[in-house]
């Protein structure tokens, strides 16, 4: 639990953007055309992927949601779990445990992951940190609650994925962990709905 200024109790965001984690098997779904739509947990399609014209077996959907809900039970509850680093490079990302991967798409996993991946990655992290410094809200909106409850707020924890994703719902992966789509970040949309959160926890 995070402390205070004064030692006492106090609350914690903890946000990260286009966790590689998390966009990995997205971009694979988006490059192997697997077909499953947004809704639920499953955010829609990734912005930037170049469309590849493929069209995979339907039977590969449930496999690939199986994944996917297990890549967001690791980026909320053990971060990078299942991501391997090569100790000779320099932290260098090899890749995911691929045998963590369903068998059914566990050749597409190691076939792309590759420059095109690592290239959309990293220039899309990069810039969404640089627009998001020092712009997040959440100090404001916690200090807007508090007044409008007339005391400190309750000890709390919240954690936020930002992706870029083609949809703008936020999903709720966990009790106090969310999915939230890139462009509402800077909108009233995401605040008012911040705002919300926080009262409800405070």
């Amino acid at each position: 639990m995070l402390l205070g200024s004064h030692g006492e109790p106090s609350w914690r965001f903890g946000s990260d953007y286009r966790s590689q984690l998390l966009c990995y098997p997205l971009w694979v779904r988006e490059v192997e055309g697997i077909a499953v739509p947004a809704g639920g947990l499953v955010p829609g399609p990734l912005n930037g992927v170049p469309e590849s014209g493929r069209r995979a077996d339907p039977a590969l959907a449930g496999p690939w949601r199986a994944w996917w809900c297990s890549a967001v039970r690791q980026h909320f509850e053990l971060p990078d779990e299942e991501i391997v680093l090569d100790p000779d490079a320099d932290g260098q990302l090899l890749g995911p445990d691929f045998g963590a991967v369903p068998a059914p798409l566990r050749e597409s996993a190691r076939r792309l992951w590759g420059q095109a991946f690592w290239d959309w990655h990293s220039s899309g992290r990069r810039e969404a940190v640089r627009r998001s410094a020092g712009r997040g809200p959440v100090g404001e909106v916690v200090a807007e609650v508090e007044a409008e409850i007339g005391r400190r707020a309750d000890p709390f924890e919240l954690s936020v994925c930002f992706l870029d994703v083609a949809d703008r719902e936020i999903r709720r992966a966990g009790p106090r962990a969310f999915l939230v789509p890139e462009a509402l970040e800077p909108t009233p949309a995401y605040r008012h709905w911040l705002h919300g959160v926080v009262r409800a926890l405070a």
